[in-house]
């Protein structure tokens, strides 16, 4: 087959599906409702550009089609889909900025226009950003520029219209300052894996149960 599914916690082999419409790094990706979704990023120059691809029955994609805009140019962001609506956080305009948008979700992979919400109680680049039992998370990441990597996590309730309430700063930090790490969360657990420190890449994972008020156990 072209893909493969998971079975016992494995990957069959990898294969090349649709491209997607341009050249791009430092950008973000997510997931919702049988789309991918892939926002901002650089060609060489940071661009505003958001895309999603219709996910097949066999694990290919669809063509790519390009959607409503962010607001600004944006990489090294943070980005989750939640409860139909597509969340973006943080990330570097110039300068490393504290902004949070959304944007809902419509049936065709379509998006409504960018809302802007909250903003995080600190700038941040290189976060991890997700979503789990009606909070959004944004966790670490870099404050400035290199060197400059946290601990800090940030959650705020999802409200039914796409938007977050007040910023709470946890007590319960990431063990170490870290940026440019994997994040997710499943089944009420919060997972990070690797990332850099601001002295050196690491190879450890952590996890956290997400509570019902938005904190962490």
């Amino acid at each position: 087959a072209a893909t493969d599914p998971l079975g016992a916690g494995g990957t069959g082999a990898y294969a090349t599906i649709a491209s997607l419409p341009a050249t791009l790094y430092r950008h973000s990706e997510a997931s919702y409702n049988g789309y991918v979704f892939v926002t901002g990023g650089s060609t060489g120059s940071v661009v505003s550009t958001v895309y999603s691809a219709k996910i097949n029955g066999d694990g290919t994609l669809g063509a790519w089609q390009t959607l409503t805009g962010l607001p600004v140019i944006t990489s090294f962001h943070g980005s989750v889909a939640y409860n139909g609506y597509l969340f973006v956080a943080g990330g570097n305009t110039g300068s490393v900025v504290s902004t949070v948008y959304s944007a809902q979700i419509k049936s065709d992979g379509t998006i409504n226009a960018w809302q802007t919400l909250t903003a995080l109680p600190a700038v941040r680049q290189q976060l991890g950003l997700v979503a789990s039992n009606g909070y959004l998370f944004a966790l670490g990441g870099e404050s400035a520029g290199a060197t400059t990597s946290t601990s800090t996590v940030y959650s705020a309730a999802i409200t039914g219209d796409g938007r977050v309430g007040t910023w709470a700063t946890l007590t319960q930090t990431l063990t170490v300052a870290l940026y440019g790490f994997g994040a997710t969360a499943y089944n009420g657990y919060i997972f990070v894996t690797g990332g850099f420190t601001g002295s050196a890449a690491v190879s450890t994972s952590y996890y956290a149960g997400v509570k019902s008020d938005g904190t962490l156990t």
